[in-house]
């Protein structure tokens, strides 16, 4: 409770331009900061091709890049460096797309990045909240089933709008995974979210 007040705070102080947030301005968007849209295409286990409603897919220049604001999911490797994937990678992409490909979803941007895409390429990226029908947020869903984990952030970064709901979402699954070692203290190395139902009633 004492993290989620102090990030609380730290909003207030830089709506108000209070403090370090004197010169703090809200993140400058390129486009639309709402929309809605069909997910057409799941690129990782935190990226998604979007077509807005309204547009005609017959380019691919018509299609949005949104990663989901404020998660972390395992990274796929890279087959030409050798590079294997992160655990769970391909779970958590495959979850996603179960979530999201071919239906409708309300994209809410709430910041953007350049991503360095190689040694003199960068892609900006815009990252942001995704609901598709009663889910106010994939990105909360990953995370409470154990596939995602709450990014980071230095307190001047931006961040998701919910970020108070992913922070508490991921402790709520740590200890659901503590009790979960307990009781199987075998898998300490294997915990998987599949398996977390049948003891959740037992913690």
């Amino acid at each position: 409770m004492i993290i989620f007040a102090y990030h609380i705070y730290l909003v207030f102080k830089q709506r108000a331009n209070i403090g370090v947030f004197e010169t703090y301005k809200p993140p400058t968007l390129t486009g639309a900061s709402e929309f809605l849209g069909t997910v057409v295409e799941v690129l990782s286990g935190d990226t998604l091709m979007v077509l807005p409603n309204g547009e005609t897919y017959d380019d691919e220049s018509k299609l949005k890049k949104v990663s989901l604001a404020s998660i972390r999911a395992p990274r796929s490797g890279n087959e030409k460096t050798g590079k294997p994937d992160e655990p769970y990678a391909a779970e958590c992409k495959e979850r996603l797309r179960v979530l999201t490909v071919g239906k409708a979803v309300k994209v809410n941007i709430h910041y953007e990045k350049e991503i360095p895409m190689g040694p003199d390429r960068t892609d900006k990226r815009q990252f942001g909240t995704i609901s598709v029908g009663k889910r106010a947020d994939v990105g909360e869903v990953l995370i409470t089933e154990g596939l995602a984990t709450t990014q980071r952030h230095r307190d001047d970064d931006e961040k998701s709008a919910r970020y108070d709901e992913l922070v508490a979402a991921e402790v709520s699954i740590s200890y659901v995974q503590r009790c979960y070692l307990l009781h199987f203290p075998s898998h300490l190395l294997t915990f998987n979210p599949t398996y977390l139902q049948p003891i959740i009633e037992r913690c």
